[in-house]
């Protein structure tokens, strides 16, 4: 985290394992409570993109939003397959860096997930920062099967 805070980046990128409740590195499992002790100092300002299973939730957002200052945090829902999260992950990352190559900007962001959405068929959840809301964020389920485009399915099915 170090590493990021120096790099002055706006957005952290994590692909790993997770479940409900925690992430899995290599050779540890990260409860969310204690991931938002990590990460917390070093969000404000910035967005956080997570690529594992079933790892973007409520409890999530709960242990890093509010006390950090983080914008958002992005993900799916559901399991994800590596190759389909390669290729939805890098289609996001080029739509939004062709809108604007400097910055992100929040309102460019639901329509990119939208698209993404339509097109790989995934579903994803859009945290974001709210004064509004008691619980300091605001919640944006972005489903598959909802959109005109035909959905593009990326794993074969058994």
């Amino acid at each position: 985290m170090d590493l990021f805070r120096n790099s002055e980046y706006r957005y952290l990128h994590l692909s790993c394992h997770g479940n409900s409740s925690s992430i899995y590195t290599t050779l540890d499992r990260i409860p969310f409570r204690e991931l938002g002790e990590i990460m917390s100092p070093f969000l404000e300002d910035k967005r956080l993109f997570i690529s594992a299973c079933s790892v973007v939730n409520d409890r999530l957002a709960k242990a890093i939003i509010p006390s950090s200052g983080c914008y958002s945090i992005i993900g799916p829902v559901e399991d994800v397959v590596f190759g389909d999260a390669a290729i939805v992950w890098a289609s996001f990352y080029h739509l939004m860096f062709s809108l604007d190559d400097r910055k992100m900007k929040g309102d460019q962001i639901l329509p990119t997930l939208r698209k993404l959405v339509r097109a790989f068929e995934v579903s994803l959840d859009y945290y974001s920062a709210s004064r509004r809301s008691p619980a300091g964020y605001e919640k944006i389920q972005i489903r598959s099967g909802t959109g005109q485009l035909s959905p593009v399915k990326l794993t074969p099915k058994k």
